[in-house]
């Protein structure tokens, strides 16, 4: 089975450090990226997580997105291959799963299929997923005969991903664990940088194909791309998409000035902690201790939201 690959997307209406209009060359992304699983046959498409910036983005984008994926399920030349996923940090509120994510509204309208510890079966492939956060699930004695893919949101990247980085799990460290070995392909979503192990006798392929779209300065001469896999052979193919826009942040001096502010905030955050939280885990780790009311509990959740859009 050859199966088709997309990495972090992070839909969202407004960029304030990007040039163009980041919903409208993301919707050309999109449908470049599904002109290809037409061309290459593929029989699956797999996104690695935060398809979306934030579980609050506009109702227009949702609706907008849906009609988007009807016109290519109903111009498919053939039976449309399913779209599986899993949820990244951004698709969700906080803690909370698919029930408060935008994701829901795109499972409800029959285009887009979430993985979990239950294998999604296609052919001769068994899909398994795990959401940020959660725990690699065990496919042992399960799914024989089929080979197994996994689809996982984590840390996972083969050098720190910023100075100080203590954080992140190197690929061969995730591949220490039993569950992993189980699997002969682990896809990976969060890092937006490109990479590939291959599969050897004791190890599953480990793939992650970078960031759709771009988020800041540091990532100008990255340029997105996609790859078709092909499960039998292990071969990968890689497709650099060309909708991409060239120069998408403008001025380089004010982007530059704007991605080192950041920096200095993300580094801030990681230094207020209390135990060993970090200032969002603290913060809800206060509200299910003091027993925040649901109401004012949203209210301080939509703020995070949006101060991380």
């Amino acid at each position: 089975m050859r199966i088709l690959v997309i990495g972090d997307v992070h839909l969202k209406t407004v960029a304030a450090n990007r040039s163009d209009v980041i919903w409208e060359t993301q919707k050309k992304k999109l449908r470049e990226v599904f002109e290809i699983a037409q061309a290459e046959k593929v029989e699956a498409i797999v996104q690695a997580g935060d398809l979306f910036n934030s579980a609050s983005v506009p109702h227009e984008l949702v609706s907008e997105l849906i009609e988007l994926l009807n016109d290519v399920h109903d111009a498919w030349q053939g039976t449309p291959p399913p779209l599986l996923g899993i949820l990244g940090q951004h698709d969700k509120y906080m803690r909370t799963g698919l029930k408060r994510s935008p994701a829901r509204t795109i499972a409800a309208a029959g285009r887009w299929n979430q993985l979990n510890e239950v294998p999604w079966i296609q052919g001769a492939v068994a899909f398994y997923g795990a959401d940020f956060g959660e725990p690699i699930p065990s496919a042992a004695g399960r799914s024989t005969g089929f080979k197994r893919v996994l689809v996982i949101h984590a840390p996972i990247s083969p050098e720190p991903r910023f100075p100080g980085d203590t954080d992140y799990i190197r690929p061969l460290e995730l591949l220490r664990g039993p569950e992993a070995r189980e699997y002969d392909l682990i896809i990976c979503g969060d890092y937006h940088y490109p990479f590939f192990l291959e599969r050897t006798k004791k190890f599953p392929a480990v793939l992650n194909t970078g960031a759709l779209t771009r988020q800041t300065i540091a990532d100008k001469d990255q340029m997105p791309e996609v790859v078709v896999y092909d499960l039998q052979s292990g071969k990968l193919e890689k497709f650099r998409l060309k909708s991409a826009a060239k120069n998408p942040f403008g001025s380089a001096k004010k982007a530059k000035v704007d991605s080192e502010a950041l920096h200095q905030l993300v580094e801030r955050l990681k230094a207020a902690k209390v135990g060993d939280l970090n200032f969002i885990g603290a913060l809800m780790a206060a509200m299910d201790r003091e027993r925040i009311a649901d109401s004012a509990r949203a209210m301080i959740e939509r703020a995070m939201e949006a101060t991380t859009e």
